[in-house]
Parts: C-alpha cells; structure tokens; sequence
C-alpha cells in the first residue's frame, strides 16, 4: 500500500503489516525499484526488522522471483 508505506502479507491466522522507511531498498527484475513498483500477489522477498514499537520494518525488498545468475567466467 504506498499511501500507507506498508507491505501486507496473507499468513496462516492473521496478516503480516511490514513498514517500509526511507531507509529501505527496493529491487525488481535486478534492478532498484519503488514500493509502487509491487504488484498484489506477486512474489516478495526481504529482510526485516523490529522498530523500538515493535513493528517490523523492512530493510531491503525484493518483488518477484530471484533475478537468475550468469554463470562465471574461468
């Protein structure tokens, strides 16, 4: 939601509200992205974590799936 700078994630028994700050670095397709990049149900990946309320922030997101890996070079 990026009038309210959330991330919400459907779990087992309730939804998972993470905020995101100005702070937090986006990705898509390997390449930096925005929260307005993020489409509903698409894949999400990060890392998060609690704020002195409590609630969970993200440091750093990731929509949709892992960008592959060219293979190196010997």
């Amino acid at each position: 939601d990026t009038t309210s700078g959330t991330i919400q994630i459907p779990g087992k028994t309730k939804i998972r509200v993470i905020y995101s700050t100005a702070q937090t670095r986006f990705a898509k397709d390997g390449k930096q992205s925005s929260l307005a990049d993020g489409i509903p149900g698409e894949e999400v990946a990060g890392m998060v974590a609690k704020n002195a309320q409590g609630n969970e922030e993200a440091l750093s997101v990731r929509f949709g799936p892992k960008p592959t890996e060219k293979p190196k070079e010997k």
